[in-house]
């Protein structure tokens, strides 16, 4: 869905992402340690930041010079490592959020019949993710009374109700339980072979990511070191060499 082709950035004569090339499709796991230009390398494909040179194609099409709500609305969208809710708002409430509504629209805000049957249908919709998700029952909570886990899990009942084609996620189970881990790993592949939707997942713990992944890419100093299948990955010399080192 996603080809990243032969994209270099550098800040202040440091280069943080290498002349790199990477395919986004399925679910893709990209590792490294920290510092290695994973965040940078995300930042670039939501266009936060411009390549100095390379490009970014979806689906063939060009989108390195356009900017982050553009890609958004053609369906490219990121979570963060740090959720980041609207903490005094419902469940619901920031779920229904990330969908655009009508009633926005100064003209149709005055004709409550032009968006009261689309209201009707994205709260259906919201409704049928958050149950997707277990959250279902958690709708009427403050997001602030959330564990960090089922944080992790609005963060893509978010993604979700915006109808992402691609979502890539930061850390999606850092500082979450094992089993809670794992349940979300479950819910990303099952989004995947249900409604053909790829991830973009930077993650460290790499005994739980590796089991779901369906090829991984190992990044250290903006360079991409070694890719494969998890199989293959996991014992290539230069990622091992890496991690113990680090």
């Amino acid at each position: 869905m996603i080809k990243v082709l032969n994209v270099t950035k550098k800040f202040e004569g440091l280069i943080a992402v290498d002349n790199v090339t990477m395919k986004i499709k399925d679910i893709t796991l990209l590792v490294g340690p920290n510092g290695s230009g994973k965040s940078t390398l995300v930042n670039i494909i939501t266009g936060l930041y411009k390549p100095d040179s390379g490009k970014i194609l979806f689906f063939d099409k060009d989108i390195t010079n356009l900017k982050p709500h553009e890609r958004y609305k053609l369906g490219i969208v990121r979570t963060f490592q740090i959720p980041q809710p609207l903490k005094r708002m419902t469940v619901l409430e920031n779920v229904l959020i990330s969908s655009p509504h009508p009633g926005e629209s100064f003209l149709k805000s005055m004709i409550k019949g032009a968006w009261r049957k689309y209201e009707e249908e994205i709260i259906e919709k919201a409704f049928k993710i958050l149950k997707f998700l277990n959250l279902e029952d958690l709708w009427e909570y403050e997001a602030y009374k959330l564990s960090g886990g089922q944080l992790k899990l609005l963060e893509l009942a978010r993604a979700l109700m915006c109808d992402a084609k691609v979502i890539l996620l930061d850390e999606p189970i850092s500082g979450v339980a094992p089993k809670l881990a794992k349940d979300i790993f479950e819910k990303i592949k099952e989004i995947k072979n249900k409604l053909g939707i790829s991830f973009l997942i930077i993650e460290h713990r790499l005994d739980i990511a590796m089991n779901y992944a369906d090829y991984v890419y190992a990044m250290f100093n903006g360079k991409i070191i070694a890719k494969g299948k998890p199989e293959e990955i996991i014992e290539d010399k230069n990622l091992i060499e890496i991690y113990i080192g680090e």
